[in-house]
């Protein structure tokens, strides 16, 4: 668009030009001396002509880029300022499940007392379902029931090592493990309502000095929140200062 304006503008004073000239020729009494004189006018207008063609393509050139990068920018503004937003919310999503999770276990002064008050804040903010802490004996290097939720015949929940069945398993990796898709009745939820299978399934590791000391295994009938990994990282690196005290 910005050429053929271009164009047509040079043509016209290239027009303009030739008419200017051959008028100059028609008025002014053909002469050896004159002719001269006309031709170096021509030669002048013309290149008048060709200089403001040039610097009227050079403006639009240089016009269409401070556009389109002043387009840009702003594109760039608006989508870093909706990132922000989101980054935002995000972390404080996480600070807020943080908070409740762990809400009034700090000053406790047994592991007993704070998994039964932990998985009381889980039940609150995650909807589980049941729940159990594990934590590490040192002296038999063996994790055992700390507390739990909801479970029914706590006494078949054996203490195990490290590697041992999936709970073992996640001491030993010392990563979160999030199951969703949890086969029908390998968990049963008892209640006066009757009977459930939860379909997921969590195990949050609590590591410290590169050592599992503790095990939260929770289910729920729902997923739990996004972005699960982060929120479990924050509530997992709280909990570590926690259980120290006593392991």
């Amino acid at each position: 668009m910005y050429k053929k304006r271009a164009n047509i503008i040079f043509i016209a004073i290239l027009a303009l030009s030739v008419i200017i000239a051959l008028l100059v020729l028609k008025i002014i009494p053909i002469k050896e001396n004159l002719v001269a004189d006309a031709v170096l006018i021509y030669v002048f207008l013309c290149i008048v002509a060709v200089f403001s063609l040039y610097k009227f393509i050079d403006i639009l050139q240089n016009k269409k880029p401070k556009e389109e990068v002043k387009i840009i920018y702003k594109s760039f503004e608006k989508q870093k300022a909706g990132e922000d937003i989101i980054e935002r919310k995000t972390s404080d999503k996480i600070q807020k499940y943080t908070e409740n999770i762990t809400s009034g276990i700090d000053n406790l002064d047994s592991h007993e007392k704070v998994s039964e008050l932990l998985l009381q804040n889980f039940a609150k903010s995650f909807n589980i379902v049941q729940g159990i802490v594990y934590i590490l004996n040192k002296e038999s290097n063996h994790f055992e029931v700390s507390n739990t939720y909801a479970v029914y015949q706590t006494e078949t929940y054996q203490s195990f090592q490290e590697g041992e069945g999936i709970t073992g398993q996640v001491a030993k990796n010392r990563k979160f493990l999030y199951i969703d898709n949890v086969p029908e009745n390998y968990i049963t939820v008892l209640s006066g309502l009757g009977q459930g299978s939860p379909k997921f399934l969590a195990f949050l590791p609590i590591v410290s000095n590169n050592k599992t000391i503790a095990i939260i295994e929770i289910s729920t009938f729902e997923p739990l929140p996004n972005p699960t990994e982060q929120i479990i990282n924050s509530i997992t690196e709280k909990l570590t200062i926690i259980f120290e005290k006593f392991v």
